[in-house]
């Protein structure tokens, strides 16, 4: 998809849509603020912005989430939950097209964390950590469940590590989609060198798991 096609796509996305009842659930309000955090940044983020959003009240947003920090607190976990489906997708297999757990982990975070999307949600989820409290302890639950995740779905096939190895390699990983987030998420011809940097990260956590994976 190219650049110009994926914005458009989220221009679509982001349109507010409304909903004849006046209400919307919960699922549609989470799916409504992750759209204005991205298009208008976390500065610009409100519960009314989001009702608009949505079409709806801000009495019928506040009904189910009394105040902004309850918001973020669920789209925050609306966001895990996709990387946590994705994983047991990988876990239910013996990899992903062919691959190994270890090669199926690594293509698939550090490739999402340089679409549109992932990039613009997590920029502006840092720019929210840097400026609240609950941000900050919120992004750091967020953190935490990823290393955890990926041990455990690394510990399920390379059953010789320990759980200090294997949360050495999550938090490894997951410092490498970040820096893949804020070195090449944003508009730029660098697909060479992430695709590099892909390849040097799956090397190197082999490396780290040292061994083949236990049939």
């Amino acid at each position: 998809m190219s650049r110009n096609t994926a914005t458009a796509a989220r221009a679509s996305k982001s349109a507010p849509r409304r909903y004849s009842s006046g209400q919307a659930s919960q699922q549609q309000i989470i799916a409504a603020a992750e759209s204005v955090l991205k298009r208008d940044g976390y500065h610009a983020f409100t519960t009314r912005r989001v009702a608009e959003q949505c079409g709806i009240s801000v009495g019928n947003l506040t009904y189910y989430f009394p105040t902004k920090v309850t918001l973020i607190e669920a789209l925050m976990d609306a966001v895990f939950g996709r990387y946590e489906r994705f994983a047991e997708e990988i876990r239910s297999r013996k990899g992903v097209d062919g691959n190994t757990r270890v090669e199926a982990i690594v293509n698939w975070l550090l490739r999402d964390a340089v679409t549109p999307d992932t990039a613009s949600l997590f920029l502006e989820l840092w720019v929210m950590a840097k400026h609240h409290a609950f941000g900050a302890d919120a992004l750091t639950n967020f953190y935490d469940r990823g290393v955890h995740a990926i041990a455990t779905t690394l510990g399920e096939e390379y059953r010789e590590l320990s759980e200090l190895e294997l949360l050495r390699i999550g938090r490894f990983l997951l410092t490498l989609s970040e820096g893949c987030t804020a070195v090449f998420g944003r508009v730029g011809d660098e697909d060479a060198a992430h695709e590099e940097v892909v390849s040097m990260a799956v090397s190197i956590i082999e490396s780290m798991v040292g061994r083949e994976p236990r049939r």
